[in-house]
């Protein structure tokens, strides 16, 4: 299984195989032009990103096969207030956190689909089980990733930081103490507890599930 990690670093994107190797520098960039790799998510096809530089904006891939060729696929205003892309094997999905809306885009290109109007303080959207989930101010929202006309709500706990993970999703609630909750299902019932308290005045940035040093999986914040 060949897959490649890729990564924007100092003004570079580069291209790396998951198992190790030699790293290939993509594109290099300065300050001037520095907005060129924005809300990246890869899978093995390749990377997705949003390229803000352009005018007017643009979506564009890079293939895992050929990465130094770039495919634009969409052409049209995103600025700087988008969440990180979400891919399934047909489409790239993102939210805008100023307009509170989800979109849909194939991944061969074309016009962004508008699949959900969410409440206020819409901050991640992500893919899980075959479904759309995303955090608002209301708390976790999950939909159906072709028709999301009728959404239902799965917890009533807000956040930020919302990720998906082979056993469930995890996301920051911004309580006080902090506290990194677990959405999943089991036997048809689905649940969010809290996982991890943070101690007194700490605050948690980011959550993601990683594989530790004895193979099995493991939270990282």
């Amino acid at each position: 299984d060949h897959r490649d990690l890729h990564s924007f670093h100092q003004r570079r994107s580069y291209d790396l195989p998951t198992h190790g190797g030699a790293r290939i520098t993509l594109q290099t960039t300065t300050e001037t032009d520095c907005a060129t790799f924005w809300y990246m998510a890869a899978d093995s096809s390749g990377v997705y990103y949003a390229n803000l530089e352009t005018d007017p904006d643009q979506i564009e891939f890079r293939s895992a096969s050929n990465p130094g060729d770039v495919v634009v696929l969409y052409t049209g205003t995103l600025a700087f207030s988008l969440t990180t892309f979400a891919l399934d094997e047909s489409y790239i999905y993102w939210g805008n956190v100023v307009t509170n809306h989800i979109y849909r885009l194939p991944k061969t290109g074309g016009t962004p689909t508008l699949l959900a109007n969410t409440d206020t303080g819409l901050s991640d959207v992500v893919l899980w089980g075959g479904l759309l989930f995303w955090l608002d101010d209301s708390g976790l929202w999950k939909c159906n990733d072709l028709d999301c006309s009728a959404p239902s709500q799965e917890s009533t706990t807000a956040g930020r930081w919302l990720r998906s993970t082979e056993w469930g999703l995890f996301w920051a609630e911004q309580s006080s103490p902090q506290h990194i909750r677990h959405y999943f299902c089991w036997m048809g019932v689905c649940d969010d507890y809290v996982f991890y308290t943070a101690p007194s005045g700490w605050t948690i940035y980011n959550a993601a599930l990683g594989q530790c040093v004895n193979g099995s999986e493991c939270v990282f914040w």
